[in-house]
C-alpha cells in the first residue's frame, strides 16, 4: 500500500514538472508575442518606435514584422 502511494507522488511529481515547464514555454512565447510582433495588413503604414534608442521609421512592409519593444 505503502509503495503504491509513493508511486503516486513520483508520477505526480513528473506531471507537475511537466505542467511547470509547459506553462513558462507558452507564456514566454505569448510575452514574445505581445512585445515583439505586429502584423501590417497591405493598405497599413505601421509606426515603429524603439524606446532604448528612442528611433521612429515607419513599417511599409506588409505581413507580419517582428521589432524591438
Amino acid at each position: 500500500m505503502l509503495s503504491k502511494i509513493k508511486a503516486f507522488f513520483i508520477k505526480f511529481k513528473e506531471l507537475l514538472y511537466q505542467y511547470k515547464k509547459t506553462t513558462v514555454t507558452l507564456g514566454s512565447i505569448f510575452l514574445f508575442w505581445l512585445f515583439f510582433f505586429h502584423y501590417t495588413d497591405v493598405n497599413e503604414v505601421a509606426i515603429c518606435r524603439n524606446i532604448v534608442t528612442g528611433d521612429m521609421y515607419l513599417d511599409s512592409i506588409p505581413g507580419p514584422n517582428i521589432t524591438a519593444p
